[in-house]
């Protein structure tokens, strides 16, 4: 897996573009924080499977971020970003397709960081 994030509107949104674990994946991420309700709204888009996620995301404890919501084929759906460091998260995604009355393991990937940006350039411009 592969992309690139780019922050957008300061810190309340961000945009990035993926190359997913699988051979027919590519997409884009937008990330919008609602401030009111404390929530991020994710909307993922991939145009070579024809397939967008809706989800809303939320800190979860301190045991990292929690995302649910549906699929455009009707699926639910869970991704849980955990064991967060600096270079480094671990990334699940569960789908449903019963309502959830069962969950099923899509991915359980552990991304890494090839060359760090933090802290940014004195000078950062997302564009």
């Amino acid at each position: 897996m592969s992309g690139s994030r780019r922050p957008r509107h300061g810190a309340h949104a961000d945009q990035s573009e993926r190359w997913g674990p699988f051979d027919n994946q590519y997409g884009t991420s937008l990330r919008v924080y609602d401030p009111e309700d404390d929530i991020w709204r994710v909307t993922w888009i991939d145009p070579c499977s024809d397939f967008r996620a809706d989800l809303i995301g939320r800190a979860q404890g301190g045991d990292g971020i929690f995302q649910e919501g549906t699929g455009s084929n009707g699926m639910l759906l869970r991704w849980i970003f955990s064991d967060i460091t600096r270079d480094s998260f671990r990334w699940r995604a569960e789908i449903s397709t019963d309502a959830g009355a069962g969950w099923h393991k899509a991915i359980d990937l552990l991304a890494k960081r090839t060359q760090s940006y933090w802290p940014p350039p004195r000078r950062y411009s997302p564009f």
